[in-house]
């Protein structure tokens, strides 16, 4: 049976769900890891970091929500790359095959161009992890923290998988709005050029952005925990903002892995997705999902290249 990709023209409930399962198709057996993956992050880790999160210093809330955060983050950021760049540097044709674009890599196109970006780049990303978020989590220094950090109340399963589905939620429509936003003609040549110097995307384009972006960005992560006020711990937190950094990374890595376990949930957006937006820059504005997206029929032209790409394939 020959699943077909869907159309520009997505306008109702047999539409998404003939959408979603091709999407499903399209990975085969790597959703297989991907479950095992999934399972392994809400089932399998926190048991296994609980006697790390017993040394931290939970009873000082401010620690917890500014430097312990910020040490997190960094930790993900940095270890999401060096996987990244591993895969890069070995080059294997087993994950050249995922690749979201044919064009060569950036730094093997222009070296020298490569060079003088990825120093720039890097001098950016350090302005925003180092400046813009400790800024971001001031207000925090007040005190006025509704968190909670006990070990008693250390969230079960259940509640993990719940809260981080709803930041999912509240990340992915915040995103779109301001995404949206910023491609406006004016905000765009004033903020979100920058992030879009990068046609082709690769990991650590992520998190280069103009400040202003980067807070926006920042804010929009948080915007979940903060909905959910002393329901969440900051465990979820620390989860969420783990699996939001490395979401963001698997976007913006240039490859589409088919065992990545973010295409497992209904309607995700995805590396392609997202590539699409970097090449053509218009659409395509979802961060987590495609819900806005299709609603407003701003993705439109991108499923009509899928659409168009498949037919030449079959």
């Amino acid at each position: 049976m020959v699943i077909k990709a869907p159309s520009s023209e997505i306008n109702s409930l047999k539409d998404i769900i003939q959408l979603e399962i091709w999407r499903y198709s399209q990975k085969g057996l790597g959703l297989l890891p991907a479950l095992f993956m999934a399972f392994f992050t809400f089932v399998c880790i926190p048991p296994l970091v609980r006697p790390l999160y017993e040394l931290l210093p939970y009873d000082r809330n401010i620690l917890m929500v500014t430097l312990v955060q910020i040490v997190l983050h960094e930790f993900m950021f940095i270890l999401g790359n060096i996987m990244i760049f591993i895969i890069y540097y070995l080059k294997h044709p087993f994950f050249e095959q995922y690749k979201t674009y044919p064009d060569p890599w950036p730094w093997e196109k222009d070296p020298v161009q490569f060079k003088a970006q990825f120093k720039h780049a890097v001098w950016n990303v350090l302005v925003n992890h180092f400046i813009v978020h400790p800024i971001m989590l001031a207000p925090y220094l007040t005190g006025n923290i509704p968190y909670r950090m006990d070990l008693e109340t250390f969230p079960s399963c259940s509640e993990l998988i719940i809260q981080v589905f709803f930041c999912l939620l509240a990340e992915d429509f915040t995103f779109y709005w301001a995404h949206r936003t910023l491609h406006t003609p004016k905000l765009y040549g004033m903020i979100h050029k920058q992030h879009h110097e990068y046609k082709y995307t690769i990991g650590y384009v992520a998190e280069y952005a103009n400040p202003v972006e980067y807070a926006i960005n920042l804010f929009a992560t948080g915007i979940g925990p903060f909905l959910c006020g002393a329901h969440c711990h900051i465990f979820t937190i620390y989860l969420w903002y783990s699996i939001r950094t490395f979401e963001t990374l698997d976007g913006h890595c240039g490859y589409d892995f088919p065992w990545s376990p973010f295409r497992l949930l209904p309607l995700c957006a995805g590396s392609q997705y997202h590539s699409y937006h970097h090449q053509m820059n218009i659409g395509n504005f979802g961060s987590q999902f495609i819900f806005w997206d299709t609603i407003c029929k701003t993705n439109a032209k991108y499923w009509k290249s899928v659409s168009k790409n498949n037919a030449k394939v079959d």
